[in-house]
């Protein structure tokens, strides 16, 4: 079946076909496509950077300096390079990598802690 139509429809047929080839595709509809391509990239970085945050034993926190990022102990440098990667790829700034050092009354509640659950 070929549909068919010069300057006006002749039929309802050819109307109806016309509505579904031509609606669909309005000014709204393209700019619609286009913030969805710009947000997919944005989305996907997110969700890669969650991922291997959770994946290393990370803990996320938003504070009034900044965004934290602490990672367990003996976290090798392959996956703390990955994750400062994956920041500056999203157009996040890293003004600084540091290495948190154990307070002394944090290492004093581990050691009892440990103490304890051994009686």
């Amino acid at each position: 079946m070929v549909i068919t139509w010069g300057s006006e429809p002749d039929s309802r047929l050819e109307e109806i076909a016309r509505t579904v080839v031509e609606t669909p595709f309005t000014r709204r509809t393209w700019s619609e496509l286009l913030f969805m391509m710009a947000g997919m990239p944005i989305a996907f970085i997110g969700i890669a950077f969650v991922g291997i945050t959770m994946a290393a034993g990370g803990r996320v926190e938003i504070g009034p300096l900044g965004l934290g990022i602490t990672l367990p102990a003996g976290t090798e440098r392959d996956v703390i390079a990955e994750i400062n990667r994956v920041l500056v790829e999203g157009a996040i700034s890293v003004y600084r990598l540091q290495e948190v050092q154990t307070s002394l009354e944090s290492w004093f509640l581990q050691v009892t802690k440990r103490l304890g659950e051994s009686e």
